[in-house]
């Protein structure tokens, strides 16, 4: 996350049964990798409040979360099982030998692996099939890892992520592996990285920033349960998506106080939640532009096009805030073209903000 370096952070993927069943209600099979075998102590530190966060979602057989972790020198999974007699410590799952223990029905063992996850096909898929054990079930994935948009998660190119993915995820008859992937890294709300990815997933939820080192609020995915099993929609993908990314933005605001508005230091706090569907003609439509810049902008239009991209550069190198970027554009553009920039920014890019 920011400003922390990172290998391959830890995977976690984590199982919790709910002791409440819903009568007719959906169930959620969530894994969260955790990666980080190489990662620094301050990096740890972060991961370790997500799996305390990861605690206070209660057990159920309605909403189900497994854990995979990478320390340094080892690395663990934990699934849950809501029907099990015997509580399973987490102590193990945290760095900190002074964080306190808790107790959550499940199984818990130790992996044998010298290599992260997403560089063990076996492993993961030996965890993922597990995690994801119902063909019927929402299944919400969480990477949480150093990200660096169409370069892919530090240490794995985007090529490589999407194929090992491909080849570890449990597929399921009529649909994509998963329901909804959230990217739980810097800078992977990125049109190449989605469109490398879109065959896994229906939705999509990331920041198009770097991210405070908190990431993602985990213990917000039994709220966001609750909230959509109320209005009848937890089996709805759009509705998944949109509700954990809006308590991600709320987590960090001080107006709402958010569970993690103490790790605001610097910029904000962006997410977005994405169609996979949409992506095939967001990339037709800009292949569209990109054509036409190249034949109706003479060489010094394109000079100074190329002048002004500086202003849309992001934090990481080589990325671009491409709204902003299609907003300079525009003025440059008639008829179709123009046509063809206003469609994107108002039927593809919806952007909205929220005072903290």
């Amino acid at each position: 996350m920011k400003n922390v370096l990172l290998r391959l952070l830890l995977i976690a993927v984590a199982y919790i049964p709910l002791n409440s069943v819903f009568a007719g209600t959906t169930t959620w099979e969530v894994a969260v990798l955790f990666l980080g075998n190489q990662e620094p102590e301050e990096y740890q530190k972060d991961i370790d409040a997500n799996i305390i966060e990861l605690s206070r979602n209660s057990p159920s057989a309605a909403l189900k979360i497994s854990i995979y972790r990478e320390f340094t020198d080892r690395a663990y999974s934990f699934f849950p099982d809501p029907d099990s007699k015997v509580s399973t410590p987490w102590r193990s799952l945290v760095s900190n030998s002074d964080a306190p223990d808790f107790l959550v029905y499940g199984e818990f063992k130790s992996v044998d692996t010298a290599q992260g996850i997403l560089e063990e096909s076996a492993a993961l898929s030996t965890f993922l099939s597990k995690a994801f054990s119902s063909a019927t079930s929402k299944r919400i994935l969480f990477i949480y890892g150093h990200g660096h948009a169409f370069r892919g998660i530090k240490g794995i190119p985007l090529h490589t992520l999407r194929t090992t993915l491909e080849s570890a995820l449990p597929t399921r008859p009529d649909q994509k592996a998963v329901d909804v992937l959230w990217l739980d890294s810097c800078f992977m709300s990125n049109t190449e990285a989605f469109y490398e990815l879109k065959d896994l997933a229906h939705r999509f939820v990331a920041s198009e920033d770097a991210e405070f080192s908190s990431g993602a609020t985990f213990d917000a995915i039994q709220g966001s349960f609750e909230e959509l099993n109320e209005k009848k929609t937890s089996d709805n993908s759009d509705e998944i998506a949109t509700s954990l990314a809006r308590r991600f933005i709320e987590s960090y605001s001080i107006l709402e106080d958010g569970s993690q508005k103490k790790s605001v230091f610097s910029s904000a706090a962006t997410i977005s939640a994405v169609r996979a569907e949409a992506l095939e003609g967001l990339a037709t439509q800009l292949t569209t532009v990109q054509k036409q810049i190249q034949k109706k902008l003479n060489k010094t239009e394109r000079a100074e096009l190329n002048a002004s991209i500086k202003k849309y550069q992001m934090e990481e190198d080589g990325i671009l805030d491409l709204g902003h970027l299609l907003m300079a554009l525009r003025p440059k553009l008639v008829g179709t073209e123009k046509d063809t920039v206003n469609a994107i920014l108002r039927n593809t890019l919806s952007i909205s903000s929220k005072k903290s």
